[in-house]
C-alpha cells in the first residue's frame, strides 16, 4: 500500500476500489453480506497494512493523491461557475 487516491466514477487506478455502491435508487444491488464477511474484510485489510500505519499512537505520513481525472473535473467546475457569476454581473 503507498497511497490512495480520489477520483471520479469511471476512472479506472491501480489497486482496490474503497467505495462500493451497494444501493441504487432505493433499492439493494445485491443480498447483503453476513455479519462475519465485514468483520473478516476489516481483519484481512489491517493486517495487510504496513506496520507503521496499525499504530494509533503513531503519526504516520500516509500519502493521498487526486487523479488528474477529479482535478480536470474540478477545474472545469471552477470555470463553469466563473462564467455563471460574470453573465449574472452583466
Amino acid at each position: 500500500m503507498q497511497a490512495d487516491i480520489i477520483t471520479v466514477e469511471g476512472d479506472i487506478q491501480p489497486g482496490e476500489t474503497l467505495i462500493k455502491p451497494v444501493m441504487r435508487a432505493g433499492h439493494r444491488l445485491g443480498p447483503a453480506e453476513p455479519l462475519s464477511r465485514p468483520r473478516e474484510r476489516a481483519k484481512q485489510q489491517l493486517d495487510a497494512l504496513p506496520p507503521h500505519l496499525r499504530d494509533l499512537q503513531a503519526e504516520p505520513a500516509f500519502q493521498a493523491g487526486i487523479s488528474a481525472a477529479l482535478e480536470r473535473l474540478a477545474t472545469r467546475a471552477d470555470e463553469e461557475l466563473s462564467q455563471r457569476l460574470t453573465a449574472q454581473e452583466g
